[in-house]
């Protein structure tokens, strides 16, 4: 019998849609756990209901040790593609390179309180983070996943997140 491969982010995209919102949450969170490299593959508005493929046109890739984290993140395919800024005058082609967003970066220390991620942002390839002391809170963590969600944000949404530890 032929042996059928397993579709990575169609897998995630359906865990994420029949994800309950509001999973139980883990009471305590061993630093240790999270050690490693994980992979942002879906974002869900628990609001909506809408779920983003991130994965499918972000690489966005955390990094933990015991009590520091980095995040990359960068656009699969960037745009304005080459081929489109080539035609623009000069002028206007650096202006449409700079405002796209291709490349994200930012790191600092985290430490957990319960569930509760804290993170004191270090430094950062946007100035305005530097400083900031965001959380997040992690639902769920086994040796491969990680589903964590962010506070309501200024409108009240929920953001869920779901990771894959990168090996």
């Amino acid at each position: 019998m032929p042996r059928q491969s397993l579709n990575l982010p169609a897998l995630m995209l359906v865990v994420s849609v029949l994800a309950p919102a509001g999973l139980a949450a883990q009471a305590r969170i061993n630093p240790d756990d999270l050690i490693g490299t994980w992979q942002l593959m879906t974002r869900k508005n628990l609001r909506t209901g809408v779920v983003d493929s991130i994965a499918k046109r972000r690489l966005m890739w955390e990094g933990y040790t015991r009590n520091t984290y980095h995040l990359y993140e960068m656009d699969l395919n960037p745009t304005p593609r080459r081929e489109e800024l080539r035609s623009l005058p000069p002028l206007e082609r650096q202006k449409r390179f700079l405002e796209a967003a291709h490349f994200t970066a930012r790191g600092g220390m985290f430490w957990m309180e319960g569930n509760v991620m804290h993170f004191k942002r270090v430094m950062s390839l946007d100035p305005n983070d530097i400083g900031t002391m965001p959380t997040s809170n992690i639902d769920s963590l086994t040796a491969d996943y990680m589903y964590r969600h962010t506070n309501p944000d200024s409108t009240g949404v929920v953001m869920e997140n779901i990771y894959r530890r990168v090996r």
